[in-house]
């Protein structure tokens, strides 16, 4: 067989595996692709991987390489696929798993492989292709489709050191799900104690304002019943599961029951009031709107002077809180001996809900200050670079900046500040610190690309004074070259 391939045995009867190795690199892909069926054999009947893996990279032609995608060797599979992933006549082969990974990992182009891309249908393969595959995108387009946390986190940890892409994509749903749980157990705390407090703390016999807050903890159970549905979403598009408000919803709506039995009017007077207009009792007056009007003016008032800005969301937050309550109990009071007109409850629960984001927010917000002073003082002066020593300094600290940016971005997705609000001027200072992260980091990337260009200028002049023959001067070049050299990172 191999006599028409080497014009001598010796090399492939060596006992070297490294000369029979030798021996099969040595063909030209022009001789090799007369012997196809020669090699083929050859990569079937050798015992060193490394022949067999280089006469299957003499191998161009996929119905001799067909055969090698059953073979116990995964080394040998691998190089298998990768070769006939390589042959644009063999896409009637893609069905096979190790040929579409193969093609998605050496993909030059994400469209050509997008479709492949969807037919990978295990978390495991994704990970080794978010991580192996040689275009950014098409890494990235991969590790898109993960969505399991346990994949997420093997991602994260794989890809730390390789793509920080992909890596920043892992890290956010992390996020993401964590924040979800969050909310999840937040709303079965929240849902536990407004349970309590229909169960036990509301007291219509002893309790002067009990309507109104009555209709308050109802407000607040349907607001956490979204909360809890959101978060429960979130996780299940994770396949995650998570627990639930039955039990909670049942007690609430048993409590509810019972509370809204005693609402009517007491049965000794139910018959006059039958025979009395319904009118007469349900429809709120003018004179109902004028004395709500002080709680409810208040509060918008309150809101609007923290939209200017005559209040902070975080450094007023104390001050805030105490009025809030203020007016809260004063509109409470007042529904205790009147209904209010429905257009005013509506504002009035738009209002102290938008509120009680606030100060949610803001609490968040003091959690965090401590990651917030630690990203401010990470912002380094102006980057300056003149020496190896001083470049070597310089990429350290672009590095360093690059990870407070990094930790700074995920610590405010995590206050999660309303978007619809105003920020605090603790929350405008971390602005001016990531911009000031961000700018620093693109001077450094300005220092590096200027280094290239001045490299890319010595090796045209070097090869001009060579080819003049002034050996002195591109002596001259060529140390200024080292020196560009060695202030790259």
């Amino acid at each position: 067989m191999l006599s028409r391939l080497f014009k001598s045995r010796a090399r492939f009867d060596d006992p070297h595996a490294e000369v029979r190795c030798a021996a099969v690199l040595a063909l030209s892909d022009e001789e090799a692709l007369g012997f196809q069926a020669d090699l083929a054999e050859l990569a079937r009947a050798d015992g060193d991987t490394a022949v067999r893996r280089a006469a299957l990279g003499k191998l161009q032609q996929a119905q001799f390489l067909e055969p090698f995608l059953t073979d116990p060797n995964p080394e040998i599979v691998r190089c298998a696929a990768e070769s006939i992933a390589r042959d644009v006549d063999a896409a009637h082969l893609l069905h096979h798993a190790p040929v579409r990974a193969a093609a998605i990992r050496i993909a030059r182009d994400l469209d050509a492989v997008a479709g492949l891309i969807g037919d990978v249908g295990f978390d495991h393969e994704l990970i080794r292709l978010a991580v192996e595959s040689r275009h950014p995108k098409v890494r990235v387009a991969v590790a898109d489709k993960l969505m399991k946390e346990s994949s997420l986190i093997e991602l994260e940890r794989l890809s730390r050191e390789r793509d920080k892409n992909v890596n920043r994509l892992a890290r956010t749903r992390l996020d993401v799900i964590k924040q979800a749980r969050a909310e999840v157990d937040r709303a079965l705390r929240r849902a536990e104690e407004l349970t309590h407090i229909v169960e036990t703390q509301l007291k219509p016999e002893s309790d002067p304002l009990f309507a109104a807050r009555f209709g308050v903890v109802k407000h607040d159970w349907h607001a956490n019943i979204a909360r809890h549905a959101q978060g429960i979403t979130t996780l299940m598009a994770h396949g995650l599961s998570a627990p639930v408000l039955t039990t909670w919803a049942a007690r609430f709506e048993a409590g509810v029951a019972r509370a809204e039995a005693v609402l009517p009017v007491p049965a000794a007077t139910a018959p006059a009031l039958a025979e009395a207009p319904p009118a007469v009792v349900t429809i709120p007056t003018a004179a109902d709107a004028v004395a709500f009007e002080p709680a409810l003016a208040g509060l918008v008032t309150l809101l609007q002077a923290i939209a200017e800005g005559s209040l902070d969301a975080f450094a007023d937050s104390a001050e805030i809180t105490i009025m809030n309550r203020r007016l809260q109990d004063q509109w409470l009071a007042t529904a205790d001996h009147r209904a209010p007109p429905p257009e005013m409850a509506e504002r009035f629960h738009a209002v102290t809900h938008t509120l009680t984001l606030l100060a949610e927010a803001a609490r968040r917000l003091g959690d965090h200050a401590a990651e917030l002073d630690r990203a401010a003082v990470a912002v380094p002066d102006a980057p300056t670079a003149d020496s190896p020593q001083d470049y070597e300094n310089l990429w350290a600290q672009q590095r360093q900046a690059r990870h407070a940016g990094e930790q700074l971005a995920r610590t405010l997705h995590r206050i999660n500040w309303p978007a619809d609000q105003p920020q605090p001027q603790r929350l405008l200072d971390v602005d001016q610190c990531a911009a000031a992260l961000a700018a620093f980091d693109k001077q450094c990337h300005d220092s590096h690309e200027a280094l290239l260009t001045a490299l890319r200028d010595v090796i045209t002049g070097l090869e001009v004074e060579i080819s003049a023959g002034n050996l002195a001067a591109a002596t001259g070049l060529e140390n200024d070259g080292r020196r560009i050299l060695h202030c790259l990172p």
